[in-house]
């Protein structure tokens, strides 16, 4: 028979042994269930992950197929399951693919639109069954950079003596008639302010218009200059040329002469062409168009009719200034007249209080070439795109939305 200290004894141990089971059990299912959520957790961080690339994937397709259509306007091909790579110089990931789909849209105000419809697709590599999809649905505005006669980002100031015939747009429009008449045969729209319309010596038979912010139709350099290479003619350096301006005199079969320099320029355009200059293009002469024939002429910089140019000059052409302004140098009425038909389009510059600056002829006669907006034959000019709408939408909704 036991005696009652060793019964104690082994009831103690039959306690510790069981608490020690119970305390393993306890803790195997506390492990058990941070696993479990740790498991869980991981897979929202990883869902949430996948949702986001997918995103920033239709995003990029988005993006691209502005680009394109910047390009072409009729561009209606779209992408398919293009791959969406992040890298920064060292290592390189895929971080999602994209397909696109291009239709006609309905005309928004005067601009045509078009639909674009991008999926993002993301499949998680630690969870290969797991195939994320997002896709945005976008309404993009086309227009012609030539729709109005002049256009710019930046400020215009306009002073006396100056005739326009055509529609104006700036972000700020200015009208100084300090010593005579200023008139505008058209609209004028401005983004953010105008100032002296009222005055009794401008004359405005259009429209005043505040509109929303556009996008600039910029001069992509890489795009021109590989256009240029294959069937055009590209020139690196400088380039000065006076006289017949046309294909076979400038040897280039699809009309574009990409210089990755400075353009000097004047002449007579007999054949449709579009002249490009990585930096500034300068207007030595007179500048005229056969009849039915347009000549492009686009810097990523500055346009500029230097002070050797004649007193009386002519100047028929779409003039495009990515970098800045479009100037005539000199000092204000120090030459006799400017006849300027065609369209203006250029960015401006903070520093400059005109981004077109022609004040140097005392005399300016601007006339609207219509036919740019209407019948645009200068070779591979790029449009401007806007997004005027969008929205994500479920990957079974109809395309084109009805």
């Amino acid at each position: 028979m036991l005696s009652q200290p060793i019964r104690r004894k082994s009831v103690k141990k039959s306690f510790v042994l069981i608490a020690s089971v119970f305390l393993a059990l306890f803790l195997g299912i506390i492990l058990s269930v941070s696993y479990l959520r740790s498991n869980i957790q991981l897979k929202a961080v990883d869902t949430r992950i996948a949702s986001l690339y997918a995103f920033y994937a239709a995003e990029a397709g988005i993006e691209n197929s502005i680009s394109e259509l910047r390009k072409n306007e009729k561009w209606r091909t779209g992408f398919s399951n293009i791959a969406l790579v992040w890298s920064d110089g060292t290592t390189t990931e895929t971080v999602g693919h994209y397909t696109s789909n291009v239709a006609d849209g309905p005309v928004s105000g005067s601009w045509p639109t078009v639909w674009i419809r991008s999926q993002g697709m993301y499949t998680n590599p630690r969870d290969p069954s797991q195939n994320i999809s997002r896709v945005i649905l976008a309404q993009v505005a086309i227009e012609n950079p030539a729709s109005f006669f002049i256009s710019t980002l930046s400020d215009i100031t306009a002073r006396s003596g100056a005739n326009f015939t055509g529609d104006i747009l700036a972000r700020d429009v200015y009208f100084k008639p300090t010593t005579g008449n200023i008139k505008v045969t058209g609209d004028v729209n401005y983004i953010r302010n105008i100032d002296g319309e009222s005055d009794p010596k401008v004359t405005i038979t259009g429209d005043v218009n505040n509109v929303p912010p556009i996008t600039f139709s910029s001069v992509d350099k890489q795009y021109y200059s590989d256009v240029a290479s294959t069937g055009g003619r590209k020139i690196d350096g400088n380039f000065s040329y006076s006289g017949d301006i046309d294909r076979s005199d400038l040897s280039s079969s699809n009309g574009v002469i990409y210089v990755d320099g400075d353009v000097h320029i004047s002449g007579n355009t007999t054949e449709s062409m579009h002249i490009v200059a990585s930096g500034n293009i300068y207007i030595e002469g007179d500048i005229t168009c056969n009849s039915g024939v347009q000549l492009g002429l686009s810097a990523a910089g500055d346009v500029i009719i230097p002070d050797s140019a004649p007193n009386n000059l002519t100047i028929n052409a779409f003039i495009r200034a990515d970098g800045g302004v479009l100037e005539a140098k000199g000092n204000p009425g120090d030459k006799d007249t400017l006849n300027f038909t065609g369209a203006i389009a250029v960015r401006g510059k903070d520093s400059a209080s005109s981004a077109v600056n022609l004040n140097a002829y005392s005399s300016r006669v601007y006339n609207y070439d219509d036919t740019l907006s209407t019948n645009l034959t200068i070779p591979y000019l790029t449009y401007i795109a806007n997004i005027i709408d969008w929205k994500e939408i479920k990957p079974t909704d109809p395309f084109p939305p009805s």
